[in-house]
């Protein structure tokens, strides 16, 4: 049997492209328009959250392939389905067209053009939140939540000052909040000066060359998170999805990489600051106008669309500068954009 939509989304299995996406979902639901999204390979309990807030007809079978016009999307793997659809969309992002508008930006106005409606709103309304008794004992009001990690793939987006903010803001008035994955450092490590200086980047750019250099205890580690999950205010992995909403949307202040959290605090109504480095602000912004974006403009970024860094952010880091985007980023300018909120 054949499923009718109106239009479909395919997500990359990224939590943060997935949020990206729902504001168009959104849109569409509350224009009662047909709308389905495919995400390949999810986190599952993420994608059973979503199953919950918008249902089995919208977060549709990620474990199959899409058929439309015998056209195979290889990024959905195994049964085959055949769906019948109106409109297809597809973004995948770049440097030219992400100057003008943000990833969620381009969903909507595609949306947006092909159903036409005032609707708008800054946050996902129907993202589910839960007030455990767990999260009523924190006092989540008056506490600064803190997002320290990102997919370990992806150590590069992570800002390395937490310690400090801590130690400024004060442990008492700090919740850290993240997953297992924000714990694995197995990527975390960056040339010394001395291997970036005598080594051409076609070189370090390897990851053979990296790998050896590892085993060699050659390497720096860049922005581990060990100290802080010994910290009496870490939670890492300990909350569900409707309870991380939750905090996010009373909190008093987020603080955090940009990464999957990082979206899903904006989603769901958080004020504070995003703290952006190698990759792209036009193109990973927040949609909330609450969330404030603090980075560099050094001539190199965002390496993340330049193709002779291919690891800009995958697997290891190959940046010959130290991340000097992030490094370079203090605990007071941090302080000071929230201070302007």
């Amino acid at each position: 049997m054949k499923k009718n939509y109106d239009i479909i989304f395919l997500s990359q299995q990224a939590i943060g492209n997935t949020i990206e996406m729902l504001y168009a979902i959104e849109y569409c639901l509350v224009n009662n328009i047909k709308v389905g999204i495919y995400i390949s390979k999810p986190n599952k309990s993420f994608k059973d959250y979503l199953v919950k807030c918008y249902g089995e007809d919208v977060i549709l079978d990620s474990q199959k392939d899409i058929v439309v016009d015998n056209i195979i999307h290889t990024c959905i793997f195994e049964d085959k389905i055949e769906i019948e659809y109106k409109n297809y969309i597809y973004i995948n992002p770049n440097s030219e067209n992400t100057k003008y508008l943000s990833e969620t930006e381009q969903y909507l106005s595609i949306v947006r053009a092909l159903y036409p409606s005032d609707y708008n709103s800054f946050t996902l309304e129907y993202l589910i939140s839960k007030e455990s008794d767990r999260v009523k004992a924190l006092n989540i009001k008056d506490k600064y939540i803190l997002y320290t990690g990102c997919s370990s793939f992806a150590p590069v987006r992570r800002w390395s000052r937490y310690m400090e903010l801590i130690d400024s803001i004060g442990e008492d008035n700090i919740i850290v909040v993240g997953g297992n994955d924000d714990l694995n450092d197995n990527y975390g490590y960056v040339y010394p000066k001395f291997i970036s200086k005598i080594s051409p980047y076609k070189l370090t750019n390897r990851k053979s060359f990296w790998n050896i250099c590892h085993k060699l205890n050659l390497l720096l580690p860049y922005s581990h998170n060990d100290k802080i999950s010994n910290l009496d205010c870490s939670y890492f992995d300990i909350f569900d999805w409707e309870e991380l909403v939750y905090i996010f949307k009373n909190s008093k202040y987020f603080i955090g990489n940009d990464g999957g959290l990082m979206h899903l605090a904006s989603a769901s109504g958080s004020k504070g600051v995003a703290i952006f480095g190698a990759s792209s602000v036009e193109k990973n912004k927040s949609y909330n106008p609450q969330i404030k974006e603090v980075y560099k403009n050094y001539e190199c970024q965002p390496c993340q669309f330049n193709l002779d860094r291919v690891h800009w952010g995958k697997y290891f880091i190959s940046c010959p500068y130290g991340v000097k985007c992030l490094e370079d980023i203090s605990c007071d300018e941090v302080l000071k954009v929230l201070d302007e909120i």
